[in-house]
């Protein structure tokens, strides 16, 4: 299906000098790659060593750790990983939950609340541990139920689901409903793993050991020396990135090796996929672009889940 609306880069986004040497995340939005992009959770990284755009696809990662010292690139990189997906999906296709301890990442985000998953009437966004420990205990649930709704349907992931539904919906005792993507994004994740413990690490295990019902997870961390996820859960993440870090052994706790450490700053990342690592000159996106998004997002009529 189309889309219907087109956000206008060129009035909503900054441009940047060019002595600033930054990846613009303009430059990308208006681009033929991510424009094409056929993924269904397209996420701008920004280019590599020989200035290809570099874009991946949340849906086949499906969940993502990232890490890195204060100040080189996380909060921002954040910011783009949420930017690129509201450019590309409808509210109805794609839903936010956020953890964020220090309550400083998301607020403008929680403006939108059409692309915000609703838990109990209220937005999915915490910053305290009980709140925290309600969310992931209710995306948990929401993985079982979808698992179910697959099973019955005979279906093999979320988007197969999803192209049933014209045949099961006729059914008015039927549970079945249109299932969107949705994206819990945990902010400074160590600080929340302190308050619940293993409480945190059950949930996580749980959740990243399902990988087919459209829900995908994002750990982010600038604490690095304290502690980290355990292997056996690291091992879930696929796919990681690592900002500069200042040790090797910063570098080896995300990404399982060393290299971070030798990173220029200034959004310079590692992103590791499997085997394979990139070295990558992250895209930038200021908060004064991310606020223009939101509010743009907030003053547009949205098509409703029937007109899939």
């Amino acid at each position: 299906m189309e889309k219907i609306y087109k956000l206008p880069p060129s009035d909503l986004l900054n441009d940047y000098p060019t002595e600033r040497n930054l990846v613009a995340f303009k430059e990308f939005i208006n681009s033929n790659e991510f424009q094409n992009f056929r993924g269904d959770l397209p996420i701008i990284l920004g280019k590599s060593l020989n200035d290809g755009k570099k874009i991946v696809d949340l849906s086949t990662l499906p969940h993502l750790l990232i890490g890195g010292a204060t100040g080189q690139g996380l909060s921002l990189f954040i910011d783009c990983i949420i930017s690129s997906l509201l450019f590309k999906k409808y509210p109805h296709e794609l839903k936010f939950a956020f953890i964020d301890p220090r309550d400083v990442q998301f607020h403008q985000y929680e403006e939108i609340s059409q692309f915000m998953l609703k838990i109990d009437q209220s937005i999915a966004s915490a910053t305290d541990s009980v709140k925290s420990s309600q969310i992931l205990a209710s995306i948990y649930n929401e993985i079982k139920f979808r698992t179910e709704l697959l099973n019955n349907a005979k279906a093999k992931n979320i988007n197969e689901y999803n192209r049933l539904l014209k045949d099961i919906l006729p059914n008015p005792e039927s549970d079945h409903r249109y299932l969107p993507r949705i994206v819990l994004i945990v902010y400074e994740f160590q600080l929340i793993a302190d308050a619940l413990g293993d409480i945190f690490y059950e949930n996580i295990r749980k959740i990243t050991s399902q990988n087919n019902t459209g829900i995908h997870l994002i750990l982010a961390t600038q604490q690095i020396h304290s502690r980290q996820l355990p292997c056996n859960l690291r091992d879930n993440f696929k796919a990681r990135i690592s900002f500069t870090v200042q040790l090797e052994s910063d570098s080896i706790k995300i990404l399982g090796r060393a290299g971070a450490e030798n990173l220029n700053g200034r959004g310079e990342m590692l992103y590791k996929f499997n085997d394979n690592i990139e070295r990558i000159k992250g895209a930038y996106i200021d908060f004064n672009d991310t606020l223009k998004i939101c509010e743009h997002i907030k003053s547009m009529t949205w098509p409703s889940t029937s007109m899939v």
